[in-house]
């Protein structure tokens, strides 16, 4: 990639927060019809924070918002076997024409560093089309569900040693 792509935190832009509800509405809110896009600005608000959970990163190239992901309690699909895997990454979304640049990679790297300054030690998520993508940062799949009757992957990630 050559752009350099800076991150900071949504705590530190919230007048991006619409925005990115935008983003996350369009790509996955035909999903999730028995939500609003005025729930989703809620619930990105409320991971608008500093960390450990809940925060958000934003990737930005030439001063321009090109990608967020998040950090969250608890964002698995709906099955009993999946309540107790947390925190979570969540929405990850980078703008089309942004994507294969790496900028995903960033984000996640970051991400997953920060997290391990907060002493996480270990990070889940759940995906229906990137699985390939997180296999290549180091996550591995430990099962496989269902998200609003789409298959998904549940995915870990392992981000700082158990003594």
């Amino acid at each position: 990639m050559s752009a350099t792509v800076q991150i900071d935190l949504l705590a530190d832009h919230l007048d991006l927060i619409e925005l990115i509800t935008r983003w996350h509405w369009a790509e996955w809110g035909h999903a999730y019809p028995e939500s609003s896009e005025e729930e989703w600005v809620s619930n990105i608000t409320s991971n608008a924070g500093r960390g450990p959970v809940a925060f958000t990163l934003v990737a930005w190239v030439a001063n321009a918002p090109v990608g967020a992901v998040s950090l969250v309690e608890h964002d698995m699909p709906p099955d009993p076997a999946f309540a107790s895997l947390s925190p979570c990454v969540s929405g990850t979304y980078i703008l089309p024409n942004w994507r294969a640049k790496g900028i995903g990679a960033v984000l996640m790297r970051t991400l997953e560093a920060r997290a391990a300054n907060f002493g996480l030690g270990t990070l889940f998520l759940f995906t229906g089309e990137a699985e390939a993508f997180y296999r290549r940062l180091g996550w591995r799949t430990i099962a496989q569900s269902e998200d609003h009757g789409s298959p998904v992957a549940v995915m870990e990630k392992r981000i700082v040693s158990e003594p």
